[in-house]
């Protein structure tokens, strides 16, 4: 059996893969951006994250199956200038992934003291 991005291979006939869009959560506070994408059947060893041209693109392949296809979970994203991309964490737990999308600097709101 080898697997490739959309189809499996298995006794000459070709099963593809079902690709679901996962539901995210987006929070934001004046440090980061906070993503939690729900990914039932996945763990951190199925998750393949980039960010190319400013485009975050996940796709993360999940124990669960749709009839006889397995699920694939992908979805894309613009990400905004004000994300540091060099410093972006990801985490998977029980069925959800986080991502953490730290602010840039010239974004973080500054404290002016007024004396």
């Amino acid at each position: 059996m080898t697997d490739s991005a959309n189809k499996i291979t298995s006794n000459q006939s070709a099963i593809e893969n079902i690709e679901i869009m996962p539901p995210v959560d987006i929070l934001e506070d004046n440090e980061a951006f906070t993503m939690h994408f729900e990914v039932p059947g996945s763990n951190a060893s199925s998750v393949k994250l980039e960010v190319e041209n400013g485009i975050l693109s996940l796709e993360c392949a999940s124990t669960l199956r749709r009839g006889k296809r397995p699920v694939l979970f992908k979805r894309i994203f613009r990400l905004s200038r004000a994300v540091d991309v060099n410093k972006i964490t990801a985490k998977s737990a029980d069925g959800v992934l986080t991502l953490v999308l730290p602010k840039a600097e010239h974004v973080k709101p500054i404290k002016i003291a007024v004396s």
